[in-house]
């Protein structure tokens, strides 16, 4: 019992560590690097130790921060490919103090947080372009695609130009459906939090802009053949010829 006032007397002297927990304002993006600033004006140095992952695995570091002077240090952190919340616990003289602290940020695909308003207006964008494309669908599928004919013989008896409201209502169509699938994709990652979806609406969305540019090079072709076509057929209905 004597040893109790001797050891409570030793712990007072010796200077206390404290944790401070910071954190960066704004999300990173996945795959990018992040640099994680500290600044104490009486510091001469700060170490990392360790970084925990979002899947609770940890990284260990023992690395000196960078020192930049003036009490400001900073140190890059490039291991970013998971998506979620990183800790990275450090070390530093602080007032001569030897202090822990940990850093928290997150890191997700599109490198940011929306706000309510953001979302109500991603949402009412989402909604008007689902509502367009199928009006613009219904129109496109139902349109005629070729030329008026008798029902009876088959022939043609004139030129319709419907066809090319349905090759425009298609175009227009295909371009609401790729705006859809950017909200949807960034509506999955930024407010839903759900990987799976985020990245299969990631994946459909560089599929049709890769697709975009050959539907392209196609419809106009279609569209030029017709015209040319429609052309022909005209200056033969005009001299009194059947064309089927």
């Amino acid at each position: 019992m004597r040893r109790f006032p001797i050891l409570l007397l030793i712990l007072l002297l010796i200077p206390l560590a404290s944790c401070e927990i910071q954190s960066l304002p704004h999300p990173v993006k996945t795959g990018l690097c992040v640099n994680l600033p500290q600044s104490y004006a009486n510091s001469t140095y700060q170490n990392i130790t360790t970084v925990q992952l979002p899947d609770e695995s940890f990284i260990p570091i023992q690395s000196n921060m960078q020192d930049n002077g003036g009490g400001y240090f900073n140190y890059t952190f490039c291991n970013t490919t998971q998506n979620g919340e990183y800790l990275v616990n450090g070390i530093g003289d602080i007032d001569g103090t030897a202090t822990t602290w940990v850093y928290k940020f997150t890191v997700n695909p599109l490198g940011k947080i929306f706000t309510n308003q953001q979302a109500i207006l991603y949402f009412m964008i989402l909604l008007l372009s689902f509502v367009l494309f199928t009006i613009c669908v219904a129109f496109g599928l139902y349109a005629p695609s070729g030329n008026n004919r008798d029902t009876m013989t088959g022939y043609i008896i004139a030129v319709s130009n419907m066809k090319y409201v349905k090759s425009f209502m298609l175009a227009v169509s295909y371009l609401l459906l790729f705006l859809i699938v950017y909200f949807a994709y960034i509506i999955s990652y930024g407010y839903l939090d759900l990987d799976f979806l985020g990245s299969l609406f990631y994946f459909l969305f560089y599929f049709m802009a890769v697709l975009m540019l050959p539907l392209f090079i196609i419809g106009v072709y279609v569209v030029i053949a017709n015209v040319i076509r429609d052309n022909k057929i005209g200056d033969m209905l005009q001299r009194g010829l059947r064309v089927k």
